[in-house]
């Protein structure tokens, strides 16, 4: 079987996979290291991309020429897929927190409260600061944990206060204090939603 020339081509995927028109530049494809691109070929339409073979097709093309395609997409795919990042600044109420990834500003607290924190927010300094050396899924828990402790103190509720005075069904007002909170600061802050919710590279999910 001859092999087709891959230069200038796209490699055409189902729009619900790949939304973007053309699919992804064979040059990004190409790029990656380890893809043998002489063995990606396939049927070619006239504007130059890439195009799902027939069956017939696929019986009489190279065997694994339907495994290397799928391939080349999710490594194109994870390639150009950013890493999530830390948002700069979280508005809980009306308050707008700057978020610090610090080591040096964690190191200054554990040592003043005898403690060994992943992170900590201050309402007095509008602060949220978290360890730099967290584990990607770590940092994003360690990040809404902070955002909740600020969620709890935007309601009024003290649980602790409850707790004390003998009240049964703490969680349950904890959870009513702060689901309106919470629910305020997502839509607020649709960069804290995307990074909370994208998968690290290299992590599950």
């Amino acid at each position: 079987m001859s092999e087709r020339r891959t230069e200038n081509l796209f490699v055409g995927v189902d729009p619900a996979f790949d939304p973007r028109p053309g699919g992804i530049p064979m040059s990004t494809v190409s790029e990656l290291p380890g893809l043998p691109l002489s063995r990606l070929t396939g049927p070619r339409s006239p504007n130059g991309q890439f195009t799902r073979p027939t069956p017939q097709e696929r019986e009489q093309s190279d065997p694994v020429y339907g495994d290397l395609m799928v391939d080349a997409v999710r490594l194109a795919l994870n390639a150009l897929k950013p890493s999530p990042t830390v948002p700069n600044r979280v508005h809980v109420g009306h308050i707008s927190y700057t978020v610090t990834v610090s080591n040096a500003a964690i190191d200054r607290v554990d040592e003043e409260e005898n403690a060994t924190l992943a992170g900590y927010s201050r309402v007095s300094e509008q602060a949220i600061v978290l360890r730099e050396d967290n584990p990607p899924d770590y940092q994003a828990e360690t990040l809404l944990h902070e955002v909740l402790h600020q969620c709890l103190r935007a309601s009024g509720y003290d649980p602790d206060a409850d707790a004390k005075l003998g009240a049964t069904d703490v969680e349950e007002r904890t959870i009513c204090a702060m689901t309106g909170p919470l629910l305020s600061t997502l839509r607020a802050n649709p960069d804290l939603v995307t990074y909370l919710s994208a998968t690290p590279q290299g992590g599950g999910g």
